[in-house]
């Protein structure tokens, strides 16, 4: 018959005649016929293994954190090498009108330019708003008056819609100086290039951005004077189709003031071949 052994340290037991036997070598109380029982030492000792197994799980937890932690930056600082992430651009600059006194040499254009002021553009008046683009344009040149205007993408109503990103629709101001072409005159008989001969800029309003360009245009002999729409865009679309232009979603036509001592601004249809109509609202011979 096996001898039985200590529950607690293992060791033979002796005096195995009774129900109980003291362990001689850790002196814990055995019981022989049943389950042993849980002395303070024994509990002692349980409590004391469950302490130490979930510190060195706790342990073993932070380690494997770690690990991971650093794994995963390794990979992010790989990926950011071979794909830098995008750098964001920069916003575009907006100038003002006052900022186009520097418009010309070594600045030929400027964009964009601030459309504040201009209401909602998907539905804009290029006429109601010429007040809006003379005093812009006479930042660049103090004498600066209208030379043309085109419109391209008008409605019969007389809006256009400028603003939107996929819109195709634009209108063009020219605005020409007098005291710019003067001096355009006198530099180039002293050699000057060609560049300063600039004496007229474009300012063009499509998909909600505005630009200004120098130019050279041979309307440049009188001062400027106020300009007043007495024919307006429905009046113009109407007397055109009275002469055959098709009804259309959208017009292309232009104002013009060739050169000449005194103002003398006329429309033409840029979709068909169609008489002029004066300012005044009246058919060109």
């Amino acid at each position: 018959m096996p001898v039985p052994l200590c529950s607690f340290c293992s060791a033979p037991l002796k005096n195995i005649a009774f129900s109980e036997a003291r362990c001689t070598h850790c002196g814990a109380m055995n019981r022989l016929d049943g389950p042993q029982p849980v002395t303070d030492k024994r509990l002692h000792k349980a409590q004391s293994g469950t302490s130490y197994s979930k510190w060195v799980r706790g342990i073993g937890f932070v380690v494997a954190c770690a690990f991971l932690g650093s794994i995963l930056l390794a990979l992010r600082t790989l990926e950011n090498r071979v794909f830098p992430p995008p750098v964001p651009e920069a916003p575009l600059p907006k100038y003002r009108p006052a900022d186009l006194r520097a418009l010309g040499e070594p600045a030929p254009e400027i964009s964009p330019i601030d459309p504040s002021g201009l209401g909602a553009l998907e539905a804009f008046d290029p006429l109601a708003h010429l007040a809006w683009f003379e005093t812009l344009a006479r930042s660049w040149s103090p004498d600066a008056r209208l030379v043309a205007l085109e419109l391209h993408g008008v409605r019969a109503s007389g809006a256009m819609d400028v603003g939107s990103p996929a819109a195709d629709p634009y209108v063009r101001y020219a605005f020409a100086s007098k005291s710019r072409a003067d001096a355009a005159r006198r530099m180039a008989k002293l050699g000057a290039p060609p560049a300063t001969a600039w004496n007229a800029i474009d300012i063009v309003l499509k998909r909600g951005l505005m630009r200004a360009t120098v130019i050279n245009n041979p309307s440049d002999d009188r001062d400027p004077a106020p300009v007043v729409f007495a024919c307006g865009i429905p009046q113009l679309v109407d007397m055109w189709r009275s002469r055959g232009l098709g009804a259309k979603e959208a017009y292309n036509l232009e104002l013009d003031d060739p050169r000449g001592p005194k103002p003398d601004y006329t429309w033409q249809s840029l979709d068909e071949r169609l008489p002029h109509i004066g300012n005044d609202c009246r058919f060109r011979p």
